[in-house]
């Protein structure tokens, strides 16, 4: 006898939601749990990357003078969305960890108090 283990789908997805334009960021990447190695990212919005099914954590953060970015990190299970975790900050931190995902975000770089939108844990 087989056991299957259905296997997850993990995206990223980067976007301006108040900008029309497309708009740069600066991005760090941590995969698995013992990374020594984080990778960076620089591109433009929108940007959508599908992630290794492992633990993961997200660091965004726009270019100086962009606009305010949004990240959602969803996990997509036998075709259908299971758990999806949503932020927008200054700079926004986004962890998948154990199965589950943690959203949040940090004041700008100069702590100018320029809080973003609440976190969005949405189960389903």
């Amino acid at each position: 006898m087989r056991f299957f283990r259905h296997r997850l789908r993990v995206t990223v997805r980067i976007t301006a939601p108040d900008s029309p334009e497309p708009q740069a960021f600066d991005a760090l990447l941590l995969l698995g749990r013992s990374t020594l190695r984080p990778e960076r990212v620089r591109g433009l919005t929108p940007y959508e990357r599908e992630l290794a099914d492992v633990d993961a954590t997200v660091v965004v953060s726009p270019v100086a003078g962009e606009s305010q970015l949004s990240v959602e990190c969803e996990v997509v299970k036998r075709g259908r969305v299971a758990l999806r975790g949503w932020s927008s900050w200054p700079i926004v931190v986004i962890q998948r960890r154990r199965g589950r995902v943690f959203a949040g975000g940090l004041d700008g770089p100069f702590g100018d108090g320029g809080a973003g939108t609440a976190a969005l844990l949405q189960a389903i």
